[in-house]
């Protein structure tokens, strides 16, 4: 498929069928196809930067994760789940850098591409992908000196919503907020994330998202839900996330600075 059908494929899958504005046909043509190496591994992933930058001001990075059915090596699937953030009106009013990284399909230890929230505890190292995209968000920071780096952000659907709790984890220096939508994350992972005061918005109302929203408000961390989708909305309704209330969840991550500890 050539790069410029891209835009109408996933207006459709974003969208549904209905009517859409211009206003919210995502432009697929922003995101880059690059790979990542490090030593003998490489990372395939898609790159964004802001629209109409200006000299001197800084932006968020913005870091999406896949699901299981985005897995592979095609550097292709994954950008479902760049849509939402293509469109003309967030490209305008939430401007920022992105990364959509893809984990291989072998990379699949028991569960989760990026790590296995069906664990008792966090793995005593990360799966293969998420330390290639760590290394990767390391090198992009170092590089792109035009990126805010309190404002570093992770999103990330079904198995990736997992893998925020993952990625925050292991980094709690590295990101400002997260934002799961669908799954949750190990016990430890949240104790981690509690004890550094990350906050966490969530927008499903699923079987494991619970268990992890539970646990973090027992710890005294900052959670709460924006929306409540369930059932197969919630799992497959996620592009409606960004748009919910008036892009309520972008509009609460744009404002969120990391901590000082």
């Amino acid at each position: 498929m050539k790069e410029n059908t891209i835009s109408a494929l996933f207006a459709a899958l974003t969208i549904g069928a209905v009517a859409i504005s211009a206003d919210e046909t995502p432009d697929m043509s922003i995101y880059e196809a690059r790979t990542f190496v490090s030593g003998d591994l490489v990372l395939n992933y898609r790159w964004a930067v802001p629209q109409n930058r200006r000299k001197g001001e800084r932006y968020p990075l913005v870091v999406v994760l896949h699901g299981l059915g985005e897995k592979g090596n095609d550097n292709r699937k994954q950008l479902a789940l760049g849509a939402p953030l293509a469109t003309p009106h967030v490209r305008k009013n939430f401007p920022c850098f992105i990364i959509l990284p893809q984990a291989e399909k072998e990379d699949f230890p028991s569960f989760g591409l990026w790590g296995n929230p069906a664990g008792k505890k966090l793995a005593s190292q990360p799966t293969k992908p998420t330390r290639l995209t760590l290394e990767l968000i390391d090198r992009t920071l170092a590089e792109n000196p035009d990126i805010d780096r309190e404002r570093v952000y992770l999103i990330g659907q079904s198995m990736g919503g997992s893998g925020v709790f993952e990625f925050l984890a292991r980094r709690p220096d590295l990101f400002a907020a997260g934002a799961p939508v669908y799954l949750g994350g190990t016990p430890d992972a949240c104790e981690i994330i509690a004890r550094n005061k990350i906050p966490l918005r969530f927008m499903n109302d699923d079987q494991s998202i619970p268990f992890s929203f539970d646990a973090l408000k027992k710890l005294g961390a900052d959670v709460e839900y924006i929306a409540k989708y369930r059932g197969g909305e919630g799992h497959e309704g996620w592009t409606k996330h960004y748009g919910h209330d008036d892009y309520a969840l972008l509009r609460w991550l744009f404002s969120v600075r990391k901590r000082k500890n």
